[in-house]
């Protein structure tokens, strides 16, 4: 008769009930207390099952129950037989059978308490000690005692827990276990096989004894094996099943979740279109479409400020009659071009940037930066055009004014640079005058003054310093020398310049002045220009309370003579330094010459001066104003320099 596997669950559970039913009636009948009890038992009894669930155990769910239900009806029973099994043991002298029986009842206590223990290892154990209990028996009792039902029971459980190959094996093992038993009782060594029967009834026996047993074991292992296929077979539609049902609830989901997006899209591309119509309509720059013919189709409202036409107006009109004829022809060729750049590559995703001349409908004209692409069809080729019109005439005009600014800037540069390149000529020239300069007052200092050679010298001398004064202001307009500023009176300054030939002449052929030297000053010039009205340029000077000093008389070389005095000499130039201090020596001071500014500030450290004359100019190395404030730094006292500068003129 076939057997489902409910229908196996459902025997199983009867043997468990039939196992516990006095542990439920006693649970019905107690307390509260002893139902409490009862069921903190069978709390712990399940928690040795390591399987828990049937459907996704399969017939290991089973096995484990089977295995504890043959283990507690097995300790249920040898606690009945345990004490004739001792008798019997002690009365006949088996103690082999007498300590087996003892192990064998700890072990299968030990299996029914125990929790880690694997289903594999306590169903090898329970099937090995049921073989050995077998085997024992026999030897102490002889073949007509329980032993043959150990063993064919032996065989049965391990097709059952183990399968058909391990039936198999059991059977055998069985076979050679009688095989040796029968061996060992007809020579003597166990009972005595050949005082009951004889040695063909003894094979017979066996011989249907292995039958028996090897039909029973394989019959149960097949019916176990088909379960067993039978229950993974329904494990594995159970789980396609499941599969497939996650597979539909998704799609359901997926299809739930696709008309919901869709419903979302639909309402999205409906506020879209109104935020982009609302969008087209009030931003200043114009967006419109055209055809493929480059007829416009559709024009925002912007048109008319940018313009002067309507949108209606706007749409009449073609292409040649709103830009200039250059825009027109532009517009032309960047068509053509992307055109036929889309033929090619198949891609008529690339917009054109194009600054365009339009005309208003005034006359006048408006310079605007157009971006435009091609709309494509479902077929993915040009289906028209879109693009958007700014009007870029003041930013245009901005780039024309920069471009304009740019080059006076450069221009200014330049000027820069030549006054640069003039204040590096006029201070090496500085450097060759200076012999010139001043050779002549040394001479002169030696020479009587009815001497007939005081004459030419002091010309000589007259003219050095006439040319030292132009390097100076060499040095001056290229911002490499000090300047020094002193009173003057503006208006007679101005009344001067403007009665001099150099300023008609200026204002004949440059009527463009540019003055570079405002800022030496602390002054800024202010510049107005308005159309058709000229430009006027305004130099604001600072103003003073002070009243011009006349310029003194420059004493004679012979009338600045010293006592002694200590005066350090920093130039660069070798010949510089020793005209200067062979001046200072003969004057009566005491002179010492360094060559760099770095020097000058290492002898101040070991040594003090009255008086210091420093070259603004020097290279390598710090300048003489980087030395004087270097200086200055070490020789501060709180807020008070103990250092005087004095700049000549």
């Amino acid at each position: 008769m076939p057997i489902n596997n409910l229908q196996f669950q459902n025997n199983i559970q009867g043997l468990f009930l039939f196992l516990y039913a006095p542990v439920f009636q006693h649970a019905q009948k107690g307390s509260s207390d002893d139902r409490a009890t009862i069921d903190q038992r069978l709390a712990f009894m399940n928690s040795l099952f390591r399987y828990k669930d049937p459907n996704h155990n399969g017939l290991n769910y089973w096995r484990e129950r089977i295995v504890f239900s043959a283990l507690a009806v097995g300790m249920g029973l040898s606690l009945g037989a345990l004490v004739p099994a001792v008798r019997m043991a002690v009365s006949e002298k088996l103690w082999i059978l007498l300590v087996f029986d003892l192990i064998a009842f700890t072990v299968v206590l030990l299996l029914l308490v125990l929790k880690r223990i694997s289903l594999e290892l306590r169903t090898t154990v329970v099937l090995l000690i049921t073989f050995l209990i077998g085997i024992v028996v026999i030897c102490e009792v002889g073949f007509l005692s329980g032993g043959t039902a150990w063993l064919f029971c032996f065989a049965v459980l391990t097709g059952v827990l183990m399968g058909l190959r391990a039936a198999l094996i059991a059977v055998a093992l069985n076979a050679a276990a009688m095989i040796i038993l029968a061996w060992m009782a007809r020579t003597g060594l166990i009972g005595d096989l050949g005082s009951l029967i004889s040695t063909g009834r003894a094979v017979t026996a066996i011989a249907n004894f292995l039958l028996l047993n090897t039909v029973c074991a394989v019959t149960v292992a097949v019916l176990v094996n088909g379960l067993e296929a039978f229950n993974n077979r329904i494990q594995s539609a159970t789980k396609a099943l499941k599969k497939e049902q996650r597979n539909l609830v998704a799609a359901r989901e997926s299809l739930k979740q696709e008309v919901t997006e869709r419903k979302e899209s639909e309402r999205a591309a409906l506020v879209s279109e109104r935020k982009y119509r609302l969008l087209a309509e009030n931003i200043r720059d114009v967006i419109w479409t055209m055809d493929i013919d480059l007829k416009f189709t559709y024009v925002s409202p912007a048109v008319t400020q940018m313009l002067e036409w309507t949108a209606t107006e706007f749409l009449d009109l073609t292409l040649e009659q709103i830009m200039t004829p250059d825009s027109f022809k532009e517009v032309i060729d960047a068509y053509e071009r992307h055109y036929k750049f889309g033929e090619q590559t198949g891609d008529f995703n690339w917009p054109a940037m194009l600054e365009l001349e339009l005309y208003t409908k005034s006359g006048a004209s408006v310079w605007t930066e157009v971006k435009a692409g091609f709309l494509l069809g479902a077929d993915g080729q040009p289906a028209g055009i879109l693009g958007a019109a700014r009007d870029i005439t003041e930013r245009l005009r901005a780039q024309k004014e920069k471009a304009e600014l740019l080059e006076s800037l450069n221009r200014s540069r330049k000027m820069e640079a030549l006054g640069t390149l003039a204040g590096g000529v006029a201070h090496d020239l500085n450097n060759v005058l200076s012999g010139i300069v001043s050779y002549p007052d040394l001479l002169l200092m030696d020479i009587p003054d009815d001497s007939p050679l005081r004459q030419p010298i002091e010309t000589m001398r007259n003219s050095g310093k006439k040319a030292a004064a132009i390097v100076q202001d060499l040095l001056t307009m290229a911002r490499r020398n000090v300047s020094v500023s002193e009173v003057m009176n503006l208006n007679g300054l101005v009344k001067e310049y403007l009665a001099s030939p150099e300023f008609k002449r200026l204002k004949s052929y440059h009527p463009l002045v540019e003055v570079e030297t405002v800022q030496d000053h602390k002054a800024f010039i202010d510049i107005e220009s308005a159309s058709d009205q000229g430009t006027i340029i305004a130099l604001y000077l600072p103003v003073t309370d002070r009243v011009r000093a006349d310029s003194p008389e420059p004493k004679a070389l012979e009338n600045r003579r010293g006592a002694g005095e200590s005066v350090l000499v920093v130039d660069d130039v070798k010949e510089q330094r020793e005209v200067t201090t062979r001046i200072l020596k003969q004057l009566g001071y005491r002179a010492h010459s360094v060559n760099c500014g770095e020097e000058a500030v290492a002898y101040l450290e070991k040594n003090s001066v009255d008086m210091m004359l420093l070259d603004m100019i020097m290279d390598p190395g710090i300048d003489g104003l980087e030395a004087v404030i270097a200086i200055e730094a070490k020789y501060t006292l709180g807020n008070t320099p103990q250092i005087q500068k004095i700049f000549p003129h």
